[in-house]
Parts: C-alpha cells; structure tokens; sequence
C-alpha cells in the first residue's frame, strides 16, 4: 500500500510488514494508515528528520527492526527505548558521534552502525545481554572497552577501518565469538603492496555478469585473451564487513592456498578497483542461503540440502584444511559460514568472500580460535542434515 497523496520525492508505503519512508524533513506521523503502524520493519533510511519521536514504541508497537541508514542523526534517539520489542537498529553513514546504550531496550540483539563517526563504545555495552551482532567497521574507535566481555552472547563483531592502537586483549572473553574482523586498524598487519600483482585494465576483455551483491558486481572475464577468468568490480569502498583494500590484500596474500576463492590479481575496470579471480564453474552453488531479518546469526539451508555421512565428514574436513592453511599463512577468514561456501554434487566445495579477513603475524591461538568456532557451527549444521 501507498500513500499517493505526497510528492514525487517522498516515498510512504507498506509491504508484508515492512514500512518504506523517505524523503521526509519531518517525521510524518500523522500520515500513517492503521496497517502502518503494525509494521514490524521500519524502514527510516534517507530521512532528513534529526530524531525520533519520543513515544515511538506506542506508535509502534509490533516494532522489531529499525533503520536509519543515510540519515541526520548525531546519537541514536531516546524513542527506540520504548520499542520493547525491538531487536536490530542499523544506522549505516548517519553521521552518529555517540551511542547510549541506555535509549535502547534490552531486547536488542543487532546494532549495525558502520560507516559513522562514533570513537567510543560506552562502557555500559553490557546492559544488552542479548546482543549477538555489533558492526561497527569504518568508525573512529580508538579501544575496545572491557566491559564488552558482559556480551556473553556476541557472535559477530566487526570493528575494522577504526583507530584502534592496540589489539583487543578482551576477545578470549566472549566465548560465542564466531566472526570477527579488526583490518585497517592502527594495530593491524598490513600487506605491503608487492605483494599484491597488478594487472593492467588493456589485459582484461569483460565478459557477461555472472553475479552482484548491494555493492559489487561480477562478471566472466577473459585475460590476455586466453585465460577464463572471474572479476569482481567493486562498488562502495566500504562495507559492513570492511574495505575493499583489506579484503584485496587478504585475497592475495591467499593466493597459494587450496580450496579458497582467491585473487590472482587486481585492476581498475571504468575507475573502480576490481579483482581477478578463478572462474568457478557453475556446477557450484551456495551451500546455504545466508541470514536474514528472522534469524540473524544463522544460515538458511534448503529442505532438500541433505549429505550422507560420508559426505559431510568430507565437506567439514576440507573446509577446515583450508581454514588451517589460510592460518599458516596469516590470515583469518572472519565470514565462515555456510552461504560462503561453493559446493559441488561431486562433494568439492571452496571457500568463498574475504570481506571480512585479517591478516595476522605469530601464532596468535585466539583468532585461530575464533574462525574454528564458526567451523565447529558449521560442522552442527552439516552433520545435523544427514541422512
């Protein structure tokens, strides 16, 4: 449903729950039809309008998942706090200078606010004892601070592109951490640019797309008109998971492990930065399809996604072989998961999206640790499908 009495740049809608408002440079709440305002998904991204009402929760009452991605907001606004439902804020590139855990509920079990001007997470981090996701890559965070260990429940923390002088020594402490990355960071180890080929744009004939997320684009590709190869084609330099350079220089720094989509090398395609990959055959597909907004940790397998024992035992021993060897090389994965997998009906399956990868010197046993904790859901998953 829409409200078609607003002007051409505004948007009012509604759709299986999910409430769309853009546009608008004052909250409108007197716009709302009655099925609005049961919406579930508030969808307040591209707003100018600087806060939130304060009695937000009783206009919306079924309220779960808040947005507020590309609008003016300088903290996140008190009204959240009465949404006693809700359970995922994301405020990407709002311009956020400060949280206050305190405006929120203690339902809360998502925050995705990448891409602001946050330096500080408050100390009382830990009154949300639900919170499983925290994304907070591409901020000016200078410290993880200690008392983010009262997060028992945190899986997923992404803090890379921030200020951080020192590694977190708190990491050991959050005993469901899965995937985790802290690239780009003051501490953080760096490729140096050697190490990373470069290949002239004129080498490259693009061919057909074969794939796209929100932010990139691949497609077919041939090389020095001989080589089938794959090319992702960057689009945004930042994503929830890191930048596009950090996630290069892990793809090539991979570039001798087996059983991993990594990079042969970069280039420019129109000015974007892109990637050269092996072309993988589309006998492969995704093992899983990933989270979504019911399940926010958790890959979505299809009902028919079954294995013999035989072949789970296989598809959990190659992946964690590959995952060993990405370690030996110094580099952490970050995203392993299900739908970051290609698998084959034969039982091959590789490695997929170095978004969320870091590089690392020594043995450093705790990011080792971290990546296997994902392998060992992963292995739930797997043997949980047998039949």
């Amino acid at each position: 449903m829409n409200d078609s009495n607003i002007s051409a740049d505004k948007q009012l809608s509604i759709t299986n729950g999910w409430l769309k408002v853009r546009g608008f440079d004052v909250f409108p709440v007197e716009r709302f039809s009655s099925d609005m305002l049961s919406a579930e998904i508030l969808d307040f991204s591209m707003n100018s309008f600087p806060t939130l009402p304060d009695e937000l929760g009783s206009i919306f009452p079924n309220a779960r998942v808040i947005f507020l991605s590309g609008t003016k907001l300088q903290t996140l606004p008190a009204g959240l706090g009465g949404c006693e439902r809700l359970e995922m804020v994301g405020a990407r590139g709002s311009g956020l200078q400060r949280i206050d855990p305190a405006v929120l509920p203690q339902s809360i079990k998502v925050l995705t606010l990448t891409d602001n001007r946050i330096a500080e997470i408050p100390a009382d981090i830990n009154r949300l004892p639900l919170l499983e996701k925290l994304c907070m890559s591409g901020n000016v965070l200078t410290r993880l601070p200690e008392e983010l260990a009262g997060c028992q429940k945190l899986e997923m923390l992404r803090v890379a592109s921030n200020q951080i002088a020192q590694e977190p020594a708190l990491l050991d402490q959050l005993p469901q951490l899965k995937w985790y990355n802290d690239a780009g960071n003051v501490f953080s180890v760096r490729s140096k640019d050697a190490d990373i080929p470069q290949i002239a744009e004129t080498r490259v004939r693009l061919g057909g797309e074969i794939g796209k997320s929100a932010n990139n684009r691949v497609f077919r590709a041939t090389l020095d008109g001989t080589e089938d190869v794959a090319i992702k084609v960057y689009g945004a330099e930042l994503s929830t998971d890191g930048t596009v350079a950090d996630e290069i220089a892990a793809m090539c720094a991979a570039r001798n492990v087996e059983g991993a989509v990594v990079a042969q090398g970069v280039t420019r395609i129109d000015g974007q930065a892109a990637v050269i990959m092996p072309l993988i055959s589309v006998a492969y597909s995704q093992l899983a399809a990933p989270p979504d907004l019911c399940v926010y940790t958790r890959d979505r397998y299809s009902q028919t996604r079954t294995f013999t024992t035989d072949e789970a035992t296989s598809l959990i021993n190659t992946v964690q072989q590959t995952v060993q060897a990405l370690h030996a090389s110094g580099i952490t994965h970050g995203d392993i998961y299900a739908h970051n997998l290609l698998y084959r009906a034969d039982g091959d399956v590789v490695l997929n999206d170095f978004g969320a990868a870091s590089l690392f010197t020594g043995e450093d046993a705790g990011r080792r640790a971290i990546d296997m904790h994902a392998c060992e859901l992963l292995e739930q998953e797997i043997r949980a499908r047998i039949v």
